[in-house]
């Protein structure tokens, strides 16, 4: 979990902004938090054989 997120940039920003970066994702802003969980997700488990098929 913690590796995926270190190693993604851009997931670890949508999940956990810095200070000041509030972007507003109902004015196009940005991902929502959930779109960001569920690339997190695919980016744990996508390669796992029982998975792929749900992702």
């Amino acid at each position: 979990l913690l590796a995926c997120i270190i190693e993604n940039e851009s997931i670890k920003s949508g999940l956990f902004p810095g200070p000041g970066a509030n972007i507003s994702s109902s004015k196009g802003g940005g991902l929502t938090k959930t779109k960001n969980q569920f690339r997190l997700c695919k980016a744990m488990f996508g390669d796992e054989k029982d998975w792929r098929t749900v992702l």
